[in-house]
This record gives structure tokens, sequence and C-alpha cells, in this order.
């Protein structure tokens, strides 16, 4: 005996945001598009909340630890716990003899949705472009800052140092921003 297969073929339809469905009958499979890094991680952090922007958004701060959901999500931190440790710190390295202000802070490698920005200032009004990381786009030297060391994997920790010694200055300041490209 001789079976006969009729083969079947699929139409595949790209539904952003829609859910997995497979209708066999019509030979149709409907599939949402993979989230980006962060709402995949909005979707796990808040589950029934991601949609709420009051809870899940970017500036939100649902564990009152003063960091906002995307500074959360940059560094790798639990947005529902209260964070008990500063995330990024301040210190002073040495270099040729000379010491200079830095800042270390947790760098998450699969963030490639989001650009951390270290800016260098001598009176907390105008601030200077320094080291910015984004994805695989990396500029760790610039006339403000260099980096100054970076350990680890997946979850880095860098070190960003301004390239005006201390002393060299009345005031320096460093400050770190996070945004979405």
């Amino acid at each position: 005996m001789k079976m006969s297969r009729t083969p079947r073929f699929f139409n595949s339809v790209n539904q952003a945001g829609g859910p997995l469905a497979s209708d066999l009958a019509a030979n149709k499979i409907t599939y949402a598009e993979a989230a980006a890094p962060l709402g995949a991680w909005r979707y796990v952090n808040f589950v029934t909340n991601s949609s709420n922007a009051t809870v899940s958004g970017d500036a939100a701060d649902p564990d009152s630890d003063r960091l906002s959901n995307l500074e959360e999500y940059s560094f790798n931190t639990d947005p529902l716990a209260a964070n008990a440790t500063p995330i990024v710190s301040a210190s002073l390295v040495a270099t040729n003899g000379a010491q200079f202000l830095a800042m270390t802070f947790p760098l998450v490698t699969a963030a490639s949705d989001i650009t951390y920005r270290v800016e260098a200032s001598a009176d907390l009004q105008t601030w200077l472009p320094g080291c910015t990381y984004s994805g695989t786009n990396r500029v760790t030297a610039t006339a403000h800052t260099t980096e100054f060391s970076r350990t680890g994997a997946g979850l880095e920790a860098i070190v960003v140092r301004d390239n005006t010694a201390v002393g060299n200055s009345p005031h320096r300041f460093l400050r770190l921003r996070v945004t979405q490209p």
C-alpha cells in the first residue's frame, strides 16, 4: 500500500506585539517579534504591570530607592527591592604620579538598547562629553575622560577617570547619564 502525502505550506505572519498563535486549518502561524532587551526585562520584572507606566515606566521608581526603572535595568538591580548600597561610586585613582577623580559603575553588556554617558564638569553648569558605552559601540577615551579599568563579563565594572588631575582645578565633578539611544 502506497501512502500519498500532501505537502502543507504555512504562511507566516509577523504581528509585532501579538501573541504566538497557530491556525493549522488555515495553514497560518502568527508570532510576535522578540522584545527589545528593556522590554523583555520589564516583562520579567513586572509581569502583569509591565504595561503600566506608573509602575514599570522608565522614570518610575516602585521601590523608592531613587533609581528609576531605566537605571535599575542599566545597573542590573531589582526594581522592586530598594538598593542598600550606592550603585555608582566615586574614588581617586593614580596615573603617572597624579591623582584623578574617578567613578565606578556597572555596565550590562547585553543592554544594547541604552547608552551610558560619563560627563565632566568644573562648575556643575557646563558638562563636557566623556566616555560613552552603547551596545558594542564604546568610546573609552575623550578629551575629558578616560576609561581607567574594566573587569567582569556580562556585568562589567567600569572605572572612568577625569582627565584633569586633582589640584589642577579647584573643583571637578563627574556624572553618569543613562538614556535610551
